[in-house]
């Protein structure tokens, strides 16, 4: 993975039940970033992700809205084709390649 270039005052996404949230960069380090609202919470610069070693509680972020939409988008698309054919092992499929099964699979 590569480290993304993060910035202070850079806006950046995630989801949560209700909405989209914005979440504004308030400090920038060599490994970690942190946002505002959670100071002490530090996200990876390689992963976009806060992840608690002593909660359930795992924040990934994305550098758009358009990033956001389209992992919301494969993870529609991989439910429905692994209810279609009954998997449930990694599939190593792209976006454009479940959108072509997707409408494979939706015509009949």
């Amino acid at each position: 993975m590569r480290k993304h270039e993060i910035k202070v005052g850079q806006v950046l996404y995630h989801n949560t039940k209700i909405a989209i949230r914005e979440r504004k960069v308030t400090k920038v380090g060599s490994k970690y970033f942190y946002c505002d609202n959670d100071s002490k919470q530090p996200f990876n610069k390689e992963s976009l992700q806060y992840t608690s070693e002593y909660t359930m509680h795992n924040i990934q972020l994305y550098l758009s809205k358009q990033d956001l939409a389209d992992k919301n988008e494969y993870d529609k698309l991989m439910g429905k084709i692994r209810m279609f054919f009954g998997q449930y092992k990694p599939l190593n499929l792209t976006l454009g390649q479940l959108r072509a099964i997707d409408i494979i699979t939706s015509s009949e």
